[in-house]
């Protein structure tokens, strides 16, 4: 078997910028660009020890899959022992469906390149995980992400459910601790009558707020 270098480092490249994209399409964990291509420089460079003469079969197996789990830590960041398991699952579950997809195609039209396996296996491998993606987020994943919680005032409290929302970012950028987004009907028996009448006759916002703001320990985030 004739294995070309360039070839060998630039489809393992991307492969494996494909695995860990997926992955984190079904993980919610918007990982940034720079992190996507290390984990795939990395994987790819440490996968050059199945050229290495005096290093086995059984010996490339293993520490390609330490090598992996690692950067799957340092990449990924899960904050528990459960979280680790559930992220390596995932991966292995993309990569054995990655590589079912390219041996398909590498049967079907005896080539292995870029052009005839790698984007085929890209679009396939990503239009079908993320649609298991979607359904799983839809009937599964809702239920678990549901959560009541008691926003509480000087002098009051409301319990209302909310929805634990991955893709929110918005942070306070004072405190730097995350948002929660809540309707005003939601909240209006810890707010003053007239102070929801304005917001919902779109008053001026800013001179609201410096009207409330000691009352009620308000504050606008631009």
């Amino acid at each position: 078997m004739i294995i070309y270098i360039d070839q060998y480092l630039l489809t393992g490249f991307f492969m494996n910028l494909l695995l860990v994209h997926i992955t984190d399409i079904i993980i919610r964990a918007k990982l940034t660009k720079l992190k996507k291509l290390l984990f795939s420089l990395i994987a790819t460079i440490c996968s050059l020890t199945v050229l290495m003469p005096y290093i086995s079969t059984q010996l490339h197996i293993i520490a390609n899959i330490v090598v992996t789990i690692i950067m799957l830590i340092v990449v990924f960041k899960p904050k528990n022992f459960v979280s680790i398991i559930r992220i390596i699952i995932i991966y292995c579950t993309v990569t054995f469906f990655a590589a079912g997809c390219a041996y398909m195609l590498i049967s079907f039209n005896g080539y292995n390149n870029i052009a005839t396996v790698l984007l085929p296996t890209a679009v396939i491998s990503y239009l079908i995980m993320g649609f298991i993606s979607d359904i799983y987020d839809k009937y599964y994943k809702k239920d678990n992400l549901c959560h009541k919680l008691t926003i509480y005032t000087k002098e009051a409290s409301v319990e209302i459910e909310g929805y634990f929302d991955t893709g929110n970012s918005l942070k306070d950028p004072v405190t730097k601790l995350p948002v929660i987004i809540v309707g005003i009907d939601s909240v209006k028996s810890l707010l003053p009558d007239d102070f929801v009448d304005k917001i919902k006759l779109n008053e001026d916002i800013s001179k609201m707020f410096s009207l409330y703001a000691k009352e009620l320990m308000l504050k606008l985030i631009p």
